[in-house]
């Protein structure tokens, strides 16, 4: 038992000491010495300023005819790393996006490079990239990047007005864990890209819950709150009643949205962008509820029926048979000579299915000899593509 002991408690040892032991770190450019930037084409100018690493970071300004800038001269073997991480400052307002590309041959092959087209998502404030290097495939994905041999790093501005002037900071490469010495400073609310092959993920550098928001914000969160409470009363109270509240409800989708899934979204996870959320929303359930309201106390009077019966519902069901309808105007009429608009849902959500007539909506998947453009690459087809060339017909 003692012998087992000792040798756990070494191997725990170990793995703990292995896995605190700093990464390899391979800083490209931080652009701190006199002459950084001279490597790349146009060249850049280090400024004081924003920065995320050091003192300085490089001024960048895309405009017509110079929409792209490149790097070289740096080490060309990367196969010691396992990703590339570079940070970029931006000062407009909403979404735009970066174009990067790495070129690992040089001649007749330098146009098959590995192409991240429009996946670098630039926020206002700073925005940390991570390209991901594992099994990276060129742009043709005919055939792998080959990281023992990277000539260029490339950023383009593409489908962005111009001109447009970001500030870049410490390129480089990493294996494993990083120090505090090479990596960049962070804030929670800042946006990270993470660049997976064809692939690419966009966070913040905090939990959604974490990043810090105003008190005004958080004023305005519990006013809607409270909105949505007021609402669900009156739509409990008309419902009661025999009140149709369909329509009503298409607030409470909307309040979902505003108050639960677009905060979690790094676009919309900041202060001004969570004013207008939640303003919209508690001005949608007030409005709603005042509908509701009004027809609970009758100032808004329902039309007469019949009400031993059960009234059809508001949105009417899928016709059973298309084929047939009678067509009158402009419009195919249902059976009681309404015009008709039907409308593909593509979802697989079921939460807007009440407010459509439709039979089972459902997510398409296209597939062919056993693979689906999602993992096609690891499909028999994939190779047998590439081994005959009579399959490339």
């Amino acid at each position: 038992m003692k012998i087992f002991t000792r040798v756990s408690i070494a191997v725990l040892l170990g793995a703990v000491s292995a896995w605190c032991q700093p990464g390899r770190v391979l800083v490209l450019d931080d652009f701190e010495p006199p002459a950084a930037g001279m490597r790349w084409s146009p060249a850049l100018a280090p400024a004081e300023g924003p920065a995320t690493h050091g003192a300085r970071s490089a001024r960048l300004t895309f405009e017509r005819g110079v929409a792209e800038v490149s790097a070289t001269g740096f080490p060309a073997d990367w196969r010691n790393f396992d990703r590339l991480l570079f940070d970029i400052h931006a000062t407009h307002e909403g979404i735009r996006t970066l174009t990067l590309r790495l070129h690992d041959r040089d001649g007749a092959d330098r146009s098959d490079y590995f192409e991240a087209r429009s996946k670098i998502i630039l926020l206002k404030g700073w925005n940390h990239i991570e390209v991901r290097l594992a099994n990276l495939q060129a742009a043709s994905w005919d055939r792998a990047v080959d990281l023992g041999a990277i000539r260029r790093i490339t950023l383009a501005a593409e489908r962005v007005p111009l001109p447009w002037t970001l500030h870049v900071d410490n390129f480089r490469l990493a294996a494993g864990a990083e120090s505090a010495s090479s990596a960049s400073r962070t804030e929670p609310q800042n946006t990270v890209t993470v660049i997976r092959n064809r692939f690419f993920e966009v966070r913040q550098v905090a939990r959604p819950e974490e990043v810090p928001e105003s008190d005004e914000v958080r004023r305005l969160r519990a006013a809607a709150l409270a909105e949505l409470e007021r609402f669900n009363a009156a739509l409990r109270a008309a419902r009661l009643q025999g009140i149709d509240t369909i329509y009503a409800e298409r607030f409470l989708v909307a309040a979902d949205l505003g108050l639960y899934v677009r905060p979690r979204l790094p676009w919309f996870n900041n202060d001004e962008q969570k004013k207008a959320l939640f303003t919209a929303v508690a001005e949608g359930l007030a409005q709603g509820r005042r509908e509701l309201d009004d027809e609970i106390d009758g100032i808004v009077r329902r039309p007469h029926s019949d009400d031993t019966q059960a009234p059809p519902p508001l949105v009417p069901p899928y016709p059973a048979a298309l084929k047939g309808s009678p067509a009158k105007g402009w419009f195919y009429r249902d059976p009681d000579g309404r015009p008709m608009a039907v409308i593909s849902l593509h979802s697989s959500r079921r939460a807007l299915e009440r407010f459509f007539a439709s039979p089972n909506p459902h997510i398409e998947s296209y597939t062919v000899g056993g693979g689906s453009r999602w993992n096609i690459e690891q499909s028999p087809v994939w190779e047998a593509f590439h081994k005959h060339d009579d399959a490339k017909r």
